[in-house]
């Protein structure tokens, strides 16, 4: 297990949009990730090409896993997620 601690800090005008993108060697192909809504963790699916076809909402956490591996976010605040090739988190 592996545990990498972040802290983004961006000091900006409140309606400034914050992109986070995590790349993995989880695969690439896959459509299909996690997030909680506060209660419990639903399994997502990309749905389209469309972008805007492809938000989610997450309470406090998002992973993308295999057989093998899972990579988890942890986050301290609401935010939209979205599937593009592994994980995409816009504040």
């Amino acid at each position: 297990e592996l545990i990498i601690e972040q802290d983004y800090k961006v000091k900006a005008e409140s309606a400034t949009e914050v992109v986070v993108k995590y790349n993995t060697d989880i695969d690439e192909k896959s459509d299909t990730f996690y997030t909680d809504n506060g209660v419990e963790v639903l399994k997502r699916q990309r749905k389209d090409d469309r972008p805007e076809h492809n938000y989610y909402p997450c309470i406090s956490m998002a992973y993308v896993k295999n057989e093998e591996k899972r990579f988890t976010v942890r986050i301290n605040r609401f935010l939209s997620l979205k599937l593009i090739i592994n994980l995409c988190f816009r504040y």
